[in-house]
């Protein structure tokens, strides 16, 4: 499967640099993702650039777009600018993931493909783990995380890109939910989450609500090549 991964990056290298520490380890032999940072202009550019060298290239937008506008419009760039490109994996600047995120993604979108009921792809999960749900387990859940998600070209022009204008619910993230749940559609997760949020300062984040975005379960390395299936889940999520 065609896969990309694009990271939206803004003003914050202190956040950046150990972002792309954990995503340097999970893209080892991943070129065939093309990572590419798509950078909102700022006086942090060259240092947001200095510390994504090596990975991919970097393509700065003409203005200062806003995340729910960027999410958009990298999106359907990614998907209107190459037809082969089958899924997105999208990263924000502030979030740790897992040295196996990308084995997890690339069984997911393989796994539900053709599974219309899921809608996304979620690297992060906050949920509480029953005894019998090991790292190697993926569930369905009807809840969208946004730190590290991906979607299909179909899900996207179908679903998501008709109704992106949903700006005048709080957050973008929330607008996609309540388009999941309006659909009743659910997210893909891994039983142990992939991602870790650590941008406690930002537009839409303070310290003291943190801790709702991580979550125990997370660790940096875990071994590549798990090989995952997926479970039934109906308990609650931690909050």
């Amino acid at each position: 499967m065609e896969i990309r991964v694009a990271f939206l990056g803004y003003n914050r290298p202190g956040y950046f640099s150990s972002t792309m520490a954990s995503w340097r380890t999970a893209l080892v032999g991943g070129d065939r993702y093309r990572p590419t940072l798509y950078l909102e202009p700022s006086p942090a550019e060259a240092e947001m650039r200095r510390l994504f060298r090596g990975t991919g290239p970097v393509r700065v937008n003409p203005r200062r777009l806003g995340i729910e506008t960027n999410y958009f419009a990298t999106m359907g760039r990614i998907f209107g600018e190459d037809p082969t490109v089958e899924a997105v994996v999208m990263a924000e600047d502030d979030v740790l993931v897992s040295s196996d995120v990308m084995d997890y993604f690339e069984w997911a979108f393989a796994e539900h493909a053709k599974d219309d009921s899921i809608l996304a792809v979620c690297a992060f999960s906050n949920l509480t783990v029953p005894d019998g749900f090991g790292p190697e387990h993926g569930i369905r859940y009807p809840y969208f995380f946004p730190w590290v998600w991906g979607t299909w070209r179909d899900r996207w022009e179908e679903l998501l890109e008709p109704q992106w204008e949903f700006r005048h619910i709080p957050g973008w993230d929330v607008g996609l939910g309540v388009v999941m749940n309006a659909c009743g559609l659910r997210c893909a997760m891994p039983a142990h989450t992939r991602a870790d949020h650590i941008g406690a300062v930002g537009i839409h984040m303070r310290p003291e609500g943190l801790a709702g975005t991580r979550h125990a379960s997370f660790l940096l390395d875990r071994p590549r090549g798990t090989q995952f299936s997926e479970l039934p889940y109906f308990g609650p999520y931690d909050v």
